[in-house]
């Protein structure tokens, strides 16, 4: 079975989003900035998830265990939902979990492997 990181799965879906057809170096170096805070986003749901001993979380759940505010974190999913629209936090989330612990991770992080 073919796997990634979860940071290389975010960055193609920035890609796929600007609907352009000539991937360069340069253009993917542009959209880095926006995967990493994705990314960020889906590690620390994550987190969190394992931390409450948790299935699911609100974005309010999650601000208050983020210590963030409420508009940073709908900020977030805003972008979130720009790249995974098909997908939710908490699933991405607890998917991520589980490949954290089959690889022996104690903690996932934006390098570990998914299944593509």
């Amino acid at each position: 079975m073919k796997r990634d990181t979860i940071l290389a799965h975010t960055l193609a879906r920035a890609y796929l989003a600007t609907g352009d057809d000539q991937p360069t170096a340069w253009k993917l170096a542009k959209l880095t900035p926006r995967a990493g805070r994705v990314t960020a986003l889906i590690v620390m749901w994550a987190a969190a998830l394992d931390d409450l001993e948790r299935e699911e979380l609100g974005a309010e759940e999650y601000a208050a265990w983020a210590a963030e505010s409420r508009a940073t974190v709908y900020r977030q999913l805003h972008d979130f939902r720009e790249l995974w629209h098909d997908e939710t936090p908490n699933r991405l989330a607890r998917a991520l979990l589980v490949a954290a612990k089959a690889s022996g991770e104690s903690r996932p992080s934006p390098m570990t492997l998914v299944p593509a």
